[in-house]
């Protein structure tokens, strides 16, 4: 059964007509897509529970009816907010992790193949201790951010 399978694909041939491609940029909706998505991949080439992973995510987003998480691809998943603000807040108070792995975020404009999409950066909060009180500003703050990656932002917290 197998090997007449084979066979059989390997005859496989389209027809003149059917080497004709297809084009779809009409039919393309991208509408609010970069707005309220997000494609995420947890870093990992082990196995976990992704239903567990999933609503963990809702529950610790405290968006149990506010988020859709659907599968892309293995580790890859697109996350579909009700509202801007919410994904927003998801970026921000990040990073995210399941079992510790990293869950890694790209906005997603739907103009893209997700698995093709590179996940190459994370942004991460970086406590800096014992400073001096007179290094505690922003200038020092972007400074030591762009020494050990790329600098967005910074909060001082007294000890």
């Amino acid at each position: 059964m197998e090997e007449d399978l084979i066979g059989w694909w390997q005859k496989f041939s389209l027809a003149e007509e059917e080497h004709e491609g297809l084009n779809l940029e009409d039919d393309v909706s991208t509408e609010d897509l970069d707005e309220v998505c997000l494609v995420g991949k947890v870093l990992t080439n082990r196995s976990f529970n992704e239903e567990a992973m999933k609503k963990t995510a809702r529950l610790l987003w405290r968006a149990t009816k506010g988020v859709t998480i659907s599968d892309l691809d293995q580790n890859l998943f697109i996350f579909r907010f009700t509202s801007e603000a919410k994904r927003s807040w998801v970026i921000r108070q990040g990073p995210w992790h399941f079992e510790n792995n990293l869950l890694v975020f790209k906005q997603f404009r739907g103009e893209e193949q997700p698995s093709t999409i590179k996940f190459l950066e994370a942004d991460f909060w970086v406590h800096v201790l014992n400073l001096p009180l007179g290094s505690m500003n922003s200038s020092v703050g972007e400074r030591i951010g762009n020494k050990i990656g790329k600098y967005i932002s910074m909060g001082v917290t007294p000890s």
